[in-house]
């Protein structure tokens, strides 16, 4: 391998104080063969924030960038600034701020694997979850893997699929290619963009814990809200130009992928008591899930023909002689 191969760390981080030093460290103490850099870019930074920033650009002029927004962008704009600053790099790895690796060698042992094996836009290892607070106990994200190779085909499926955590994962630059600008307002990152590389190879799993994948009030995983018609919106959009991205190949899966939202936002919190609001997305449910019968007359029952339609059917029927009173 030449010394010349490069690979982009990209690290976004907003309100991670606590844990934004140990996540650098982390990455300064790879072991590598060659040359990589570290871009930080901070969401509307801190004071300790700045200061824990610019220490390490001090102490790693060469390696580390760090980039400070004067305003807070997003995640997604965010992480898709610094990754437009690495059209020079082959590989391009991933570590929120909140995140950290535990093996040196782990960005080695990654960039060997997809050096030998260009088939494979995309490497991702076993990750450890802790959650800072202790109200759980730590476990290993992968342990029920039941092989190391994946394909597109192993992402979409009826449920949302996710089984690679972002500092856990090393992509061929190539494969991803430029983002769509509908990445940049989808609340998810790593879905999207592990979909979107695996239209370019294989995915490869090395079984060895190289990084801890850290859960605490702010992280953005506990954000998710499936009873907020915003949030739900947002995936509709997503799954919906995810379908669109891959030729609709997958389309049968994807849609009843969406279905799953449109069901969910019918109990959103904007929608309580909004029955006309609510008859459209019922309709909009049935039609991409097609659901079995009973599913389906329970939709029905609940919000396109709620107890009140019920009661006037029973009165006019009992009116005209059809019912007993």
């Amino acid at each position: 391998m030449s010394k010349k191969t490069l690979l982009s760390v990209i690290m976004i981080t907003y309100k991670h104080e606590a844990f934004l030093a140990q996540a650098v460290e982390s990455i300064m103490a790879q072991q590598t063969s060659f040359d990589f850099q570290l871009l930080i870019g901070d969401d509307f930074p801190s004071i300790m924030s700045i200061e824990i920033g610019e220490g390490f650009t001090k102490q790693f002029p060469e390696r580390v960038h760090y980039h400070k927004r004067t305003k807070n962008l997003g995640v997604q704009p965010n992480f898709v600034d610094l990754y437009n600053r690495t059209e020079a790099s082959k590989y391009v790895a991933v570590c929120e701020g909140d995140d950290f690796w535990t093996d040196p060698l782990k960005l080695q042992k990654q960039v060997d694997f997809l050096e030998k094996n260009e088939d494979f836009a995309l490497c991702f290892h076993e990750t450890e979850v802790q959650y800072f607070e202790g109200v759980s106990e730590p476990y290993l994200l992968n342990k029920d893997l039941d092989k190391d190779v994946f394909t597109i085909k192993d992402l979409i499926g009826e449920d949302e699929i996710w089984f690679m955590a972002t500092a856990s994962t090393c992509y061929r630059r190539a494969a991803i290619g430029n983002f769509p600008e509908w990445f940049l307002k989808s609340k998810s990152g790593d879905i999207p963009m592990h979909i979107l590389t695996a239209r370019n190879g294989k995915i490869k799993f090395l079984n060895e814990k190289m990084a801890v994948y850290r859960k605490h009030d702010g992280g953005a995983s506990l954000t998710d809200h499936k009873n907020d018609a915003v949030f739900l919106k947002n995936r509709i959009m997503m799954y919906s130009e995810l379908n669109r991205e891959t030729g609709f190949e997958f389309n049968q899966l994807f849609s009843k992928n969406i279905a799953r939202y449109y069901r969910m936002m019918l109990d959103a919190k904007q929608y309580e008591g909004s029955y006309f609001r609510r008859i459209t997305i019922a309709l909009k449910y049935l039609n991409l899930a097609s659901p079995n019968s009973a599913t389906k007359q329970e939709i029905i029952k609940e919000y396109i023909l709620p107890a009140w339609t019920l009661s006037v059917s029973r009165f006019i029927k009992k009116k005209m002689g059809l019912i007993p009173n």
